[in-house]
């Protein structure tokens, strides 16, 4: 567990019956994320699962749940190892879920994020987000200082 000087705790999720105690808010965020996205196919909670446990499980990433000090879940993040071959370390944030009752942690879990993988050897940041409005764009530009790579197309075949 990582603590703080203000009222967080982060618990990071590794085993089956960690996400299992934690499955309600897995799921809270999961209907919230699917409902703001308005991506084309939500994300069933089966294969939300399966990320889960790669990511917490399977040594694919790490998952965080940020918490008050009386233990109530405020936040989670999921990130992936998205490194590419012969390239230097990368992570992508999965998927990042806030029940808003604090507007500081989001934040304050990035920061610790970002303070964790630059000590697993980590050089970039990923995220990506179905937003594509100025809110969206400054959210990730000026709040949480990313900086736009590449926009994503697809075409279905």
């Amino acid at each position: 567990m990582i603590t703080s000087r203000q009222e967080f705790v982060i618990e990071e999720v590794r085993t089956f019956e960690q996400i299992q105690e934690n499955w309600p808010f897995f799921l809270e965020g999961l209907n919230d994320l699917n409902h703001i996205s308005k991506i084309e196919r939500e994300v069933p909670s089966e294969e939300f699962l399966k990320m889960i446990c790669r990511a917490a499980c399977g040594g694919a990433g790490v998952v965080w749940i940020t918490k008050s000090i009386n233990n109530k879940p405020l936040f989670y993040g999921i990130v992936l190892d998205d490194t590419a071959p012969f390239k230097h370390k990368t992570l992508l944030i999965y998927a990042a879920y806030s029940n808003k009752k604090n507007n500081q942690v989001t934040q304050w879990t990035l920061d610790r994020l970002e303070a964790w993988a630059k000590t697993q050897g980590y050089k970039e940041l990923h995220a990506f987000s179905y937003r594509f409005s100025k809110a969206g764009y400054s959210l990730f530009t000026r709040i949480w200082n990313f900086k736009r790579k590449a926009i994503l197309f697809t075409k279905e075949l």
